[in-house]
């Protein structure tokens, strides 16, 4: 039962990293699999067996998820981009309280080290946001290079796929491979993808084990500056008005269902967990 709903949670972390703007890291965080999974990752040599039992099912699930949703969410992007990007500022917005519960922060121990360690995370995601979009290229004359850019590409990327609040698509975006990825997933042409993918695994194993350390070190301090990522992460989310009155009904519509399905979703992961 447990590997079956991990599958179902890597699903659910799959459609989030589609999406520019919204990130897997969050999901993960939201659904309860976020200290596990780096856990997993940072201590995967230490312990490979207990490792691969909570990697195994959420790749399967992430995998599957990138799969059966990659060529809906093309589409959804296309043609109703903001109903779509409503849904997932609600999402988004909905999975903030159980990351606020992490940082410990009340209205009586607010002070100024927290209010820093905020402002960090959203400089950051803001910093990111600034950066010059197309900062690789595919060229097709040269396999070799593609390979190596894919590969440091997915190294780059793999850095939103740990950190809740920054989109591994977004991040595509800025480097100017979102398409071309997207694209590929689409064609099922995965040999493309294998540079990527293992310039990927390297990065994450790297991210995650120094999240292991802040986290077991300075627990509310390192969720301070994540909220701090998932507040601005919202702001990236710009979906502009929608076409006409028809979107702004479903707009609406999927900004609640959104916020209330992931809200429910936390909720309902903490009882499991009591």
């Amino acid at each position: 039962m447990i590997y079956l709903l991990n599958i179902l949670k890597g699903m659910v972390m799959g459609l989030a990293m589609l999406i520019p703007g919204v990130s897997g890291g969050t999901m993960a965080v939201i659904m309860g699999i976020f200290d596990p999974l780096i856990n997993a990752v940072g201590s995967f040599f230490k312990e490979p067996k207990k490792s691969l039992k909570i990697l195994i099912p959420i790749a399967i699930g992430g995998g599957l998820g990138i799969l059966v949703f990659s060529m809906p969410i093309e589409w959804l992007l296309e043609n109703l981009y903001a109903p779509t990007v409503f849904l997932f500022i609600g999402a988004v917005l909905g999975g903030i309280p159980p990351i606020y519960k992490e940082t410990g922060i009340t209205t009586k121990n607010v002070n100024i080290k927290k209010i820093l360690l905020f402002a960090v995370g959203v400089f950051v995601v803001f910093a990111l946001d600034n950066l010059p979009a197309g900062t690789f290229s595919i060229s097709t004359d040269n396999v070799v290079m593609n390979w190596i850019v894919l590969a440091v590409a997915g190294a780059i990327s793999s850095i939103a796929l740990v950190l809740p609040g920054i989109s591994g698509s977004y991040m595509l975006l800025l480097l100017g491979l979102y398409k071309t990825v997207l694209a590929t997933i689409n064609n099922r042409d995965f040999i493309q993808l294998i540079p990527f993918a293992l310039g990927a695994c390297v990065g994450v194993i790297l991210i995650a084990k120094l999240l292991q350390f802040f986290l077991k070190k300075y627990r509310q301090s390192t969720f301070t500056v994540i909220l701090g990522f998932v507040v601005a992460s919202i702001f990236q989310l710009n979906p502009g008005l929608p076409a006409n009155f028809k979107e702004v009904i479903l707009s609406i519509i999927l900004f609640f269902a959104g916020f209330i399905a992931i809200l429910y979703m936390s909720r309902l992961e903490e009882k499991i967990e009591k």
